[in-house]
């Protein structure tokens, strides 16, 4: 975290100092090269270390699970943050293309002032017993070990098929509201309430409901909820007080499983290390991002191609009733399945 926090913050300005003299294939290729510095590398080597955290803070399961919902919580209320004061700084710095840049020379600051508040007051306090460990291994070894662990491949299984989902429904909401509900409008005020439920029963209930019942049986009631949430439409998917309800269903859901699979993974890290002597904080949770990249990616195209799939025409007006039933089957009766899969 330490060694990562000026590349991230350089890499954070770059992505908006595009210079005006490139001409358009020029930019093109600087955009494709800055962002792909900034979020594929430096992101990815300052967040992994920055999870992978979570399990060397404490042993007790319960502990690292609050931990997370913190992380989770805070995570969303930086991202709304970040939505909120972008545009006024951009406005405020004089709206121009240098003004972007200076709006993430704040941004990336802060972001690198809190990275190093994380390094300066975390402790790891897990220490590793090095005279149980077995010898260093080679990465082929270590990624064979990882597939040992059948929690972890149940998880990240999990997280695939749970974002992929989430995905899906999200890439096809667009179409949905401005088809069904005729008004694309109707998705922040969606997204409004489905985010203040999710932080609430993060906050006010998942702990407690997490001691009570367990992570397993608190995640599987979340699914539950999401699916539920999902299925509805199909009563009436022209309906605003069912895709109210709907959205209060998926947002009860959700304030729970973001928070239990993320703090589920360093429980994979301790069974991983009692069924190999090896301790793979950095691998487990590598794996486990990765995981939910590929669901971002497959999501968005399967999301695409179930909507294509149904003569959707880019645009128009009106679509046909074959168009109209992909864009439905795509927001929800695919999450539907993927979920039950889950």
């Amino acid at each position: 975290i330490l060694r990562m926090m000026i590349p991230f913050f350089l890499s954070s300005v770059l992505l908006f100092a595009v210079p005006e003299s490139l001409g358009d294939v020029g930019t093109i290729i600087y955009i494709f090269v800055t962002y792909n510095l900034a979020i594929t590398v430096v992101y990815t080597a300052i967040n992994l270390p920055y999870g992978a955290l979570t399990t060397l803070i404490s042993k007790d399961s319960y502990e690292r699970s609050i931990v997370t919902i913190f992380r989770v919580v805070l995570s969303s209320s930086g991202y709304m943050l970040t939505t909120v004061v972008t545009l006024p700084l951009v406005e405020f710095f004089g709206g121009d293309r240098i003004a972007w840049m200076y709006t993430f020379v704040v941004l990336g600051g802060l972001a690198t002032f809190l990275f190093f508040l994380t390094f300066v007051s975390c402790q790891e306090r897990v220490v590793v017993d090095q005279s149980k460990q077995e010898p260093e291994l080679p990465l082929k070894e270590k990624i064979k070990n990882l597939f040992r662990n059948k929690y972890w491949c149940m998880l990240t299984l999990m997280l695939l098929l749970f974002f992929g989902a989430d995905i899906i429904a999200g890439a096809a909401n667009i179409y949905y509201y401005k088809y069904f509900l005729s008004d694309p409008q109707y998705i922040g005020i969606f997204t409004t309430i489905n985010t203040v439920l999710r932080l609430a029963l993060m906050i006010a209930v998942l702990p407690f409901f997490m001691k009570r019942f367990g992570k397993r049986i608190s995640l599987m009631l979340a699914m539950a909820f999401i699916t539920a949430g999902y299925g509805v439409r199909y009563l009436d998917p022209y309906s605003i007080p069912i895709n109210y309800l709907s959205t209060v269903l998926v947002g009860l859901g959700q304030g729970f499983s973001y928070a239990l699979l993320w703090g589920m993974v360093p429980d994979t890290v301790d069974y991983g290390e009692y069924v190999t002597n090896h301790r793979a904080e950095g691998l487990v949770y590598s794996g486990a991002s990765f995981a939910t990249k590929v669901a971002n990616g497959i999501g968005t195209v399967l999301a695409g191609f179930v909507i294509n799939l149904g003569g959707y025409v880019n645009n128009a007006p009106e679509q046909t009733q074959s168009a109209l039933d992909a864009i439905l089957f795509a927001a929800a009766g695919v999450p539907v399945i993927v979920l039950l899969l889950g």
